[in-house]
């Protein structure tokens, strides 16, 4: 969502916002109280973990990498009339899973992290649906193909 994060870059969340339904119902109260706009953290330890590989990994493949605020959105089609509204919350970027992801995780003690490959940038009007080059999308899976691997098996 912003010039500088291009596609096949890599993006790290600092963490995530609830723009979706998920959140509402993990929960150990009550479903009626609305989630949207909560923040949602990876855990720290393994994110730094995170952190510190993709920057090593990045930097070999001339890849790059960014730290950046989420929004978490329950539909890849609807945040283009609020796109606006969610700069405004400093998110640099949209998915669809890791604030659910991040409070499941909480909720059940579990160590959670999170990297993303860009798809596509609305504002270099580079949609899933419109305007990615070939080379664009070629890059992209490059770099999905080797860099994720590579990332995964260092982290394990």
């Amino acid at each position: 969502m912003t010039s500088g994060i291009r596609i096949g870059d890599f993006v790290i969340p600092r963490y995530s916002i609830s723009g979706d339904g998920v959140c509402r119902y993990l929960t150990t109260s009550s479903m009626v109280i609305d989630r949207f706009g909560e923040k949602y953290y990876p855990d720290l330890v393994l994110g730094k973990k995170i952190i510190s590989l993709s920057k090593r990994i990045c930097a070999l493949n001339r890849v790059n990498w960014h730290l950046a605020v989420n929004y978490s959105i329950d539909t890849i089609f609807a945040e283009f009339a609020y796109l606006e509204e969610i700069t405004t919350m400093n998110c640099r970027v949209i998915e669809m899973e890791t604030a659910a992801a991040f409070k499941a995780a909480k909720l059940w003690g579990i160590a959670i992290g999170a990297i993303f490959c860009v798809s596509g940038n609305v504002i270099m009007n580079k949609t899933l649906y419109f305007g990615r080059t070939q080379d664009d999308i070629i890059y992209k899976d490059e770099v999905r193909k080797k860099i994720f691997p590579e990332i995964i098996d260092a982290l394990l």
